[in-house]
């Protein structure tokens, strides 16, 4: 009796006599005296785990032709699988707070060095009336900004960013209340986050 196994490509013969090794143990199969049967397909079915779960086991089957090795899955444990989800929330809102803002029909960075300088032209500008620059917001675009804009942006810029916080702090609320796993995964954070002008906005 010869036993082989593979998972696509061509079969790998494990084994020569009546028992196969598998992941849980030496399991015995049945002999039999077809030639045709002499040479057994292996099969898994059953979905991997994702990144909320994890491989419970393999319940094998023989049918004399095809041996099937059935994956279970099992979620994780609820708090990690919380952490895990404020994790990619943390990410989606770095991602809104950085990505850009929409002022006055213009898309302005909002990336940590533009905070950075347009919160010192904000200090310029409250110290000088007359203060003004042309402000770069894309490639090879400008846009000419006197002292009350420069403040105007720069207030925009931290209504932005608080907004984002704030989105981030309702959806990890939602998350960590939840007692269901399920739940856990299937709640939706891509809502509520201020407009970047690239769609950052629900």
């Amino acid at each position: 009796m010869k036993l082989a196994f593979w998972n696509g490509g061509a079969p790998r013969v494990l084994r020569t006599n009546k028992r196969v090794r598998l992941p849980n143990g030496d399991v015995a199969f049945n002999a039999t005296s077809d030639p045709a049967h002499d040479l057994y397909a292996y099969v898994e079915t059953g979905s991997m785990p994702s990144p909320y779960e994890i491989a419970a086991g393999m319940a094998y089957a023989n049918d004399g032709t095809t041996i099937t090795a059935a994956r279970s899955i099992a979620w994780r444990p609820l708090d990690e699988i919380k952490n895990r989800r404020v994790s990619e929330l943390a990410d989606l809102r770095y991602g809104v707070e950085v990505g850009g803002m929409v002022f006055a029909g213009n898309v302005f960075p909002t990336d940590d060095r533009s905070k950075t300088l347009i919160m010192g032209a904000r200090t310029m500008a409250k110290e000088d009336a007359v203060y003004a620059k042309n402000w770069k917001v894309g490639p090879g675009q400008y846009v000419a900004l006197d002292a009350v804009s420069l403040i105007a942006v720069a207030d925009a810029q931290e209504t932005h960013v608080a907004a984002a916080f704030a989105n981030e702090e309702t959806h990890a609320a939602a998350i960590m209340a939840f007692a269901d796993a399920q739940a856990v995964v299937d709640y939706d954070i891509t809502t509520g986050w201020p407009d970047n002008g690239q769609g950052g906005a629900a």
